[in-house]
């Protein structure tokens, strides 16, 4: 399995993001050390099944890959506070 950046660059605030092979890869939640960030990412849209809810100061970077519905809706608060996501790709040989 491959684990691969979905975001080019950290990410605010609140979005969907497409995930092709239907595998969420786990994400990279940073912070500045200080602010507390808190971090949901859902299956599907706003309302779908909780994959993430955590908060932290130190930050966070977890690899963990989970099925969901094809996109994944993340909303990410806090002071000095941002998201990468990652999606699992099942390597074929």
């Amino acid at each position: 399995m491959i684990i691969s950046a979905l975001t080019q660059t950290p990410v605010t605030g609140t979005g969907i993001i497409n995930i092709q092979g239907r595998l969420f890869g786990g994400y990279k939640l940073n912070t500045d050390g200080t602010n507390i960030g808190t971090l949901i990412i859902r299956s599907g849209s706003s309302v779908g099944n909780v994959l993430i809810n955590t908060k932290t100061a130190i930050g966070e970077h977890v690899v963990q890959p989970m099925r969901c519905d094809g996109a994944v809706y993340y909303s990410v608060s806090g002071v000095n506070v941002d998201l990468m996501i990652f999606e699992a790709i099942r390597e074929t040989v």
